[in-house]
């Protein structure tokens, strides 16, 4: 029997994961150096006893980095992270984030944040896709990035955020369909997906929950699916 012929990597492929290897290597030596940072006891109080926050302030440290006009924040090493710009903890954890006069894409490294409930980045002027890691977030009831550029699909990781009460992605250029999974969000009570290109159909599951009329969605004239 002849054995099937070897897939040898084209050019593209290999500089492709040579590209993603290089950004991961990169991401985590930066993650690495902002974490041994935020253990000096300037930004954390007993570093020790509390790898968790420490954890969240690297996390923070990277997600300011890879930010556009992020120069503004006073989020440093030797503050403390109670004193940060737009950031709330509680239980030792991040738990709230509203941050504004913004540009660039969205940090994946947002998808860190576990203890994160709650999550203001409206009215910025936040690019590129609706980072997937965002679907981590299981403790999170508030999402807001109405009100900024973000274009691409709307993540079906979404659904995943069992605990979320209020979704608003209204004022962006997303474009495709309204997941499906969005309907498993059985604590979701505010929705709003207006002012966007959303296309093809309204979930049938979402359609029930919040009324007959797609002004509720901000996507009249979609017919159910």
């Amino acid at each position: 029997m002849p054995k099937p012929p070897i897939r040898v990597p084209t050019a593209l492929a290999l500089a492709s994961m040579l590209a993603i290897s290089l950004l991961t290597a990169c991401a985590d030596q930066s993650t690495s150096r902002f974490a041994a940072q935020c253990s000096d006891g300037g930004a954390v109080h007993d570093p020790e006893n509390n790898p968790d926050l420490v954890s969240d302030c690297a996390t923070l440290l990277v997600i300011k980095d890879a930010l556009d006009e992020s120069d503004s924040l006073n989020w440093s090493p030797d503050r403390s992270i109670r004193y940060w710009d737009g950031v709330a903890t509680e239980n030792n954890r991040v738990s709230l984030l509203i941050l504004g006069g913004l540009s660039g894409e969205i940090p994946p490294e947002l998808g860190n944040l576990a203890n994160l409930r709650e999550l203001y980045i409206a009215g910025n002027d936040l690019t590129g896709a609706i980072p997937s890691e965002l679907g981590n977030l299981s403790n999170l009831a508030t999402l807001s990035l109405s009100g900024n550029q973000l274009t691409g699909k709307i993540p079906p990781e979404l659904g995943n955020l069992s605990n979320l009460a209020l979704l608003s992605l209204d004022g962006n250029q997303l474009t495709g369909e309204i997941p499906p999974k969005l309907g498993n969000l059985s604590n979701l009570d505010r929705l709003s997906l207006g002012d966007n290109q959303l296309t093809r159909c309204i979930p049938a599951s979402l359609r029930a929950r919040f009324g007959h009329d797609g002004i509720v969605f901000g996507v009249v004239g979609l017919p159910i699916c």
